[in-house]
């Protein structure tokens, strides 16, 4: 058995074998530090169609089809700099500069909501 992926009338499509073309979303399995990870795609119902092991065990054409249907689901600015940081009543107000742009941010428990990341 094999799946490949099709855009139709702007849609995603998983194409089973000769089996007709189903409507899916394709969702990332493993976490951000592995984005080129297990790959599935869900029906409309959220039912497993396909699981990659991952991008490279897709043919060209579905590998640069989920290309740009992950880069529009998993859309990520990475912070380039701060511009302020402040605590109000217990909240924290971040402005901050991003690849989409001047972001600002508000955080009411930042011990829960910030992650320190290793190098």
């Amino acid at each position: 058995m094999s799946a490949k992926l099709l855009l139709r009338d702007g849609r995603l499509h998983a194409q089973i074998d000769d089996a007709d073309p189903v409507i899916v979303r394709l969702v990332r399995t493993r976490p951000r530090t592995a984005p080129d990870g297990e790959l599935v795609a869900l029906d409309t119902k959220k039912r497993e169609v396909w699981l990659w092991t991952s991008l490279d065990a897709m043919d060209a054409a579905s590998r640069a089809v989920a290309a740009t249907a992950l880069a529009e689901r998993y859309h990520e600015p990475t912070i380039t700099r701060f511009d302020t940081v402040r605590s109000r009543f217990g909240v924290w107000q971040i402005s901050a500069e991003t690849t989409a742009g001047a972001r600002r941010f508000a955080l009411r428990h930042p011990e829960r909501s910030v992650e320190t990341m290793s190098d």
